[in-house]
């Protein structure tokens, strides 16, 4: 009889797919500020800022080189004066002026939710799978079958699928 134990180290990326990740989740971002701006009848005039909207510090060990996209991304997440031009979304900003707006006026709150649930929901399917796509199982530190959680799950003891890909590659590292 053989039992499995699980770690964290069956769950991490390397630090290659860790950033491309984090770059199609940026990415990711833009895209739905952008589909927001659309559904909002801003059109196309709006423009994404390359922004850090998650607001995320990645950390990055001593022991090895920096990766200068990543110190971008902390240093966006992270100013020396947090509250000195945010970089998040703030009440002046357009597409949020402009959803409330299109909110306020509308008699049908239920129905506008929703399309505007769908229209995120199709962006966010989009950087989904691509993440799913990019770092499953290429990106993880350990492969099958020396991986766990990608033992039991791929050999259906334990687990599913979408559940092991959204603990790797979803949640962050």
């Amino acid at each position: 009889m053989h039992g499995f134990t699980c770690g964290l180290d069956d769950l991490v990326l390397t630090p290659e797919f860790n950033k491309k990740r984090r770059l199609i989740i940026e990415e990711s971002h833009q895209s739905g500020m952008q589909a927001a701006a659309k559904f909002s009848d801003l059109g196309d005039h709006y423009k994404a800022e390359p922004l850090n909207y998650s607001n995320r510090i990645v950390f990055q060990s001593d022991h090895r080189p920096r990766d200068k996209d990543i110190e971008r991304f902390n240093r966006m997440a992270m100013p020396d004066n947090p509250f000195e031009g945010k970089k998040c979304i703030q009440t002046e900003n357009p597409v949020r002026s402009a959803l409330e707006a299109k909110f306020n006026l509308s008699e049908d709150l239920q129905k506008l939710d929703v399309e505007l649930d769908n229209t995120m929901k199709s962006k966010l399917n989009e950087a989904t799978g691509k993440v799913l796509k990019l770092c499953v199982p290429d990106g993880l530190v350990k492969r099958f079958p020396r991986n766990n959680i990608s033992a039991m799950v791929l050999t259906g003891a334990k687990g599913g699928l979408v559940n092991m890909t959204q603990i790797c590659v979803l949640l962050g590292q």
